[in-house]
């Protein structure tokens, strides 16, 4: 079955989760893995299975997913499809499902999309690659839950053990 993975990602980390799980399909070679972004005209009909993940970005998916969404869905929903979205209220247990993360209920209540999986994953904060102004402001906010933070490292929330078991879960669609 040929998967493909699909990311939005803005600062490359829901890219990172989209090569990790398609680690899992490597040895069939029956996997591809694209940026949405640089991708967004593909022609799905070559894959069965595809997967597709997304970051948010100040409480939003980027307008661009949504179109994607919003344009293949037909398809989208007559194969065996998944989705996984990241952002960083995840990191607390009681956000970090499709039913309790804010973000995610609200998309999959918005679109027709219905994939078969879904979840929700933890993501970073790069600060190396963010300018100071943007820096101070996420470490203000971070600063009121973490007293230990440190705008001089970046910080990475995924737990990689959760997205391995969706990983699994993707291959016995």
């Amino acid at each position: 079955m040929k998967t493909l993975i699909l990311y939005s990602s803005r600062n490359g980390h829901t890219c990172k989760i989209a090569h990790f799980i398609a680690n899992f399909f490597r040895q069939s070679k029956f996997c591809d893995v694209k940026n949405l972004h640089s991708n967004f005209d593909i022609n799905l009909e070559k894959y069965q299975r595809i997967v597709i993940g997304a970051s948010v970005r100040y409480g939003y998916f980027s307008i661009k997913f949504y179109k994607f969404v919003k344009d293949k869905i037909y398809y989208l929903n007559s194969i065996p499809s998944a989705f996984y979205a990241v952002n960083l209220l995840a990191r607390y247990d009681h956000y970090s499902t499709p039913n309790t993360n804010v973000y995610t209920k609200k998309f999959l209540k918005n679109t027709l999309w219905c994939p078969k999986i879904s979840a929700v994953f933890a993501g970073a904060l790069k600060y190396s690659q963010y300018n100071i102004l943007i820096k101070l402001l996420i470490f203000s906010i971070m600063k009121i839950n973490n007293k230990n933070m440190s705008i001089k490292n970046d910080i990475e929330f995924t737990d990689w053990e959760q997205v391995k078991e969706f990983a699994n879960h993707i291959i016995q669609l």
